[in-house]
């Protein structure tokens, strides 16, 4: 089920933060933003958080670096890419962090 936020403008759907792991109204976050952000679109570079999570990893990036480098894994895996591959599109090794 989704709906869209009055004031943010963004589509909830409930399912299961991939964070936290709890089943709560979540919002797709762009694990690479900035002008990585069409490119994540593209290959599926995001994740489904819930509104805590999303604002802590905004917050506190640091502690959440695994998840770009798990993204990555999984994006370098779907897209049968090697690292050289990556870096084309990405530009970062996040693995290496």
């Amino acid at each position: 089920m989704k709906h869209r936020s009055r004031q943010t403008k963004k589509i909830f759907h409930f399912e299961r933060c991939e964070i936290c792991g709890e089943y709560r109204e979540c919002e797709t976050h762009h694990v690479f933003g900035g002008t990585a952000r069409q490119i994540s679109d593209k290959y599926g570079a995001v994740a489904s958080c819930c509104r805590s999570c999303h604002n802590k990893i905004h917050h506190r990036p640091s502690e959440f670096s695994w998840l770009k480098a798990q993204t990555q894994e999984r994006v370098m895996q779907e897209q049968g890419w090697s690292l050289e591959e990556w870096m084309d599109h990405f530009y970062k090794n996040y693995k290496e962090d």
